[in-house]
C-alpha cells in the first residue's frame, strides 16, 4: 500500500475520532437516546456550512470565519483536499493534523469530565 493511502486512512481515523468523541461529549447533556439523536443536526449542518464544503470560507462575512475555524470539519476538509487532490504529504498537512488532534483530546477530556456516573433500570 503506498504511503499517501496509509496516510489517508490514518488521518481519516483521527477525524473520524474526533467527531466521535465530540458526539460522546454532547449526548453527556442528553437525558435519553431519542434527544442524542436529535442533537446531530443542529451540530451537522452549522458544522458543514461554515466549514468551506458547502460555501468557501472567504466568501462568509469577515465575523463568521473566525467560527469556522473552530469546526473539525474545516481541518479535515484542509486535510482531505490536500491530500487527495493536492498530493500533499505529512509536512504540509502537520498544521492540520496538529489541530484535529487537539480537538480530539479536547473533547476527549469534555466528555471524560461531563460523563454522569448512573445506571437506568
Amino acid at each position: 500500500m503506498s504511503l499517501r493511502l496509509t496516510l489517508l486512512f490514518l488521518l481519516a481515523a483521527l477525524y473520524a475520532l474526533t467527531h466521535v468523541l465530540l458526539a460522546v461529549f454532547l449526548s453527556n447533556f442528553s437525558r435519553n437516546e431519542l434527544q442524542a439523536v436529535q442533537m446531530a443536526p443542529l451540530i451537522s449542518l452549522p458544522s458543514m456550512a461554515l466549514s468551506g464544503m458547502l460555501v468557501p470560507v472567504n466568501s462568509l462575512p469577515d465575523f463568521v470565519q473566525p467560527l469556522a475555524r473552530l469546526v473539525p470539519l474545516y481541518y479535515g476538509n484542509r486535510i482531505f483536499e490536500g491530500l487527495m487532490l493536492k498530493g500533499y504529504g505529512v509536512s504540509e498537512l502537520a498544521g492540520d493534523v496538529l489541530v484535529v488532534a487537539g480537538m480530539a483530546v479536547l473533547f476527549l477530556a469534555l466528555a471524560l469530565m461531563t460523563v454522569k456516573d448512573r445506571i437506568d433500570a
